[in-house]
């Protein structure tokens, strides 16, 4: 944990406030058709003030809302290969009150090697990453972004997979 408090405090103090990462090209999107169910795991390091259950309910509803089934609990276990969307948020309070934060909504999923199919991993094949800072009255807004992030991924699911695309 030491560590990722210097990360960030480094980060920040490097003047990386508002910088944001995305791989969201056509092949990345591409790599998003045909899925139909997800697993959604969120992962918070600052939960005194972040609610990871209120991201992951905002997550999984918007999911939902957009056709995308997903499992969890005893469910995953019955599906092994189902591809997992990651949320996760690191917070850190850096000198002169304000938090930093590196968030990310992620996509990993099963992938076979062209020249040997018999050899399989699991990597992220689509994802978004931003840092920022906020202060402390206003780390709320943080579910807000993290919501923002979860849409990009949704509209990128949508362009892989337009509503009525094989229905009759």
């Amino acid at each position: 944990m030491r560590t990722l408090r210097v990360l960030i405090t480094v980060l920040a103090l490097m003047g990386f406030a508002r910088a944001s990462m995305a791989y969201d090209e056509d092949f990345n999107r591409r790599t998003l058709a045909g899925v139909t169910a997800l697993e959604v795991r969120v992962a918070m390091s600052y939960p005194d003030r972040l609610d990871s259950s209120a991201v992951q309910t905002d997550t999984e509803l918007a999911l939902r809302r957009s056709g995308i089934d997903v499992y969890s609990g005893s469910q995953v276990g019955a599906h092994p290969n189902l591809p997992l969307l990651f949320v996760w948020v690191y917070a850190a309070q850096v000198p002169g009150g304000s938090i930093y934060v590196l968030s990310g909504v992620t996509f990993s999923q099963w992938v076979f090697l062209a020249r040997d199919p018999s050899i399989a991993l699991v990597t992220e094949t689509w994802g978004t990453e931003q840092q920022w800072q906020v202060s402390e009255e206003r780390v709320s807004e943080v579910r807000g972004k993290v919501r923002d992030m979860v849409n990009l991924f949704l509209n990128a699911y949508l362009a892989a997979n337009p509503p009525g695309k094989g229905e009759r």
